[in-house]
């Protein structure tokens, strides 16, 4: 079975916008939970800029609740 982190990536790398942000939110509330997985992902991503955005919005998300 698929780990949250990867379901979630999967989702935002889809063609269909809502897909998109149903991935984006279903990390948004366990983002701290994923933090080193989400910086992987942003810096391996490099065909996507916004996928990158949102990567690093939960990156400073994730940081900002480990503080």
């Amino acid at each position: 079975m698929a780990s949250r982190f990867d379901r979630a990536m999967r989702l935002m790398r889809k063609h269909d916008p809502q897909l998109q942000e149903d991935g984006y939110h279903l990390l948004l509330p366990h983002a701290a939970e994923h933090l080193q997985e989400l910086i992987a992902a942003y810096e391996a991503e490099t065909e996507d800029p916004g996928l990158r955005g949102w990567l690093l919005e939960l990156i400073e998300i994730a940081r900002a609740e480990s503080e």
